[in-house]
């Protein structure tokens, strides 16, 4: 879940940084209209050396298990000098078809993104420098938001294409949501042509709720996919050591 592209051009003083962020999990409950449909997480974990590994799982509860069962695990690794993504991978299970799991390497020095598809090289691209992919343009934005207003583009690829992401401010809200009540800004990312962490429905538009401070906590997302309209809404925070009250289901922050 949760394909963001939100990002500006310049780290600002007061900007979470992505080490600090390590240990950070979230939690969210997944709805499907009405119905309870799913539990996702979003968890930047420890990599190897001198790397950051950003994780987003999603599964189907128990009783849709026998209809549509959903097995998402989609990884970005960052390194932590230049904030540039070096392995994104994707083991996707929706339904009964299993696809065979994606993995984009990224070689900066070259200018290069090679996606394999299981064992097999299906593509080269040429990539920009300072190119994202469909998840690390998340942990990007979250440490580097300068401004509030207007929209922001980045260079974004799956490993096939390389495109424009853009993401549109809206306005300032207060959410609802069980791990409590926050500020929030709207966001409406957008990154046509690009196979993000879930499928929308074409024409269909993505919201986002971003805590207004500097962590930028995603607290609520709504799309619309092909079997109808989906809304994830943040259960728990497990904030990183250190990092003060924001921590498990009771570490709310009020809204001001």
């Amino acid at each position: 879940m949760l394909a963001l592209c939100l990002l500006l051009p310049a780290a600002p003083a007061g900007a979470a940084s992505l080490a600090g962020l390590v240990g950070e999990r979230l939690e969210y409950r997944i709805r499907w209209g009405l119905v309870p449909a799913a539990r996702a997480e979003l968890e930047v974990a420890p990599g190897p050396p001198g790397t950051v590994v950003f994780r987003a799982r999603a599964r189907t509860l128990a009783y849709l298990d026998a209809v549509f069962p959903v097995r998402d695990l989609v990884e970005t690794t960052v390194d932590l000098a230049t904030g540039r993504p070096l392995l994104y991978s994707k083991f996707v299970r929706e339904g009964w078809r299993r696809r065979p799991p994606v993995e984009v390497h990224f070689d900066p020095a070259a200018g290069l993104a090679r996606r394999y598809q299981g064992e097999r090289l299906a593509r080269i691209v040429p990539v920009p420098p300072g190119v994202q992919d469909p998840l690390s343009c998340f942990l990007a934005y979250r440490t580097r938001p300068e401004a509030t207003e207007g929209n922001f583009t980045l260079a974004v690829t799956d490993g096939k294409r390389v495109v424009t992401g853009v993401a549109v401010v809206h306005r300032r809200e207060r959410v609802e949501t069980p791990a409590g009540r926050f500020d929030a800004i709207l966001v409406e990312p957008r990154m046509e042509g690009i196979g993000g962490v879930f499928r929308k429905s074409p024409g269909a538009r993505l919201w986002v709720w971003l805590t207004d401070d500097d962590r930028r906590l995603p607290v609520k997302v709504e799309t619309e996919v092909i079997v109808g309209r989906f809304t994830a809404e943040l259960t728990a925070i497990h904030a990183p050591p250190g990092t003060g009250p924001a921590t498990g289901t009771k570490g709310r922050r009020p809204a001001r």
